[in-house]
């Protein structure tokens, strides 16, 4: 509550309680404050809103990203080029044997709001997949973001998947595969 006053936002003092009672429940704590934020009618300034997002990424990186081992925090950024993935996809991105695969899964979905399911795999639940956008700004540098760009093309390459593939044709540049793609 007094970290919404602050930032001045002003919440009933029903939402308030709710946010109190789920300060130590983060992930949905976050959700909150981000569902807030969007859906406000009190117009709140972007420069607001950007503050906020920041103090929550800082805290969420802090308090939760954190607690994961650092190959788990690897994984999850290298993962987080697709839209969607699958467990294929996490075995050829993170070089993992089935079983390994299995139980990054197995650990991710333990850790609430991470990964959601899809029909045909997993994708990352929206607010954590811009959290990790901005991680990867943070801990990842260009060279190893691009040779996950062209790791996880050559492997919808592989699956026949030409217009998720010709995504990643595009952000490398490489007007060839974009040409043969298409």
């Amino acid at each position: 509550a007094v970290y919404m006053k602050n930032r001045g936002i002003v919440l009933s003092k029903e939402e308030l309680l709710r946010i109190e009672k789920d300060t130590n429940n983060m992930p949905l704590y976050i959700l909150m404050l981000a569902n807030l934020l969007e859906a406000s009618d009190k117009g709140y300034r972007s420069s607001i809103k950007d503050q906020c997002y920041r103090d929550v990424f800082t805290f969420l990186d802090v308090t939760f990203f954190r607690t994961f081992t650092r190959d788990d925090q690897n994984a999850l950024l290298r993962l987080a080029c697709f839209e969607q993935f699958d467990n294929q996809a996490i075995s050829f991105m993170l070089e993992f044997s089935k079983k390994e695969t299995e139980a990054f899964v197995e650990r991710m979905l333990n850790k609430t709001s991470v990964l959601r399911r899809m029909k045909t795999g997993w994708s990352f639940e929206p607010f954590f997949k811009v959290f990790l956008e901005r991680a990867i700004q943070k801990y990842m540098d260009y060279e190893e973001r691009m040779q996950d760009y062209q790791k996880a093309m050559e492997f919808l390459e592989m699956q026949d998947r030409w217009l998720e593939a010709s995504r990643f044709a595009y952000i490398l540049q490489e007007k060839e595969k974009l040409a043969y793609f298409m």
